[in-house]
């Protein structure tokens, strides 16, 4: 599962580099239908993120809930009875 986690990070990288650049195109403040298209890649762009951070976030939550399952074992301990 943390490899899984690790490729989103990944995908959440390459995705701030790409906001970025998306975002220096629109600070040149070009015309025309370079900043048409960056404009759009810029708000899909921020759309994925969110969804990926979120997804993230699950993830987490469930490997901890693992965790807490394993750790949270009841052992019952009981007196033996009978004699010799």
């Amino acid at each position: 599962m943390s490899n899984n986690i690790e490729e989103i990070k990944k995908e959440i990288e390459d995705i701030k580099n790409k906001i970025e650049e998306d975002k220096s195109i629109l600070a040149q403040g070009l015309d025309g239908e370079l900043l048409v298209l960056a404009e759009e890649e810029l708000e899909m762009l921020e759309e994925r993120k969110k969804t990926l951070e979120k997804e993230i976030e699950d993830l987490l939550k469930e490997e901890e809930a693992k965790k807490e399952g394993a750790e949270a074992a009841i052992i019952e301990i009981r007196a033996g009875t009978g004699g010799e």
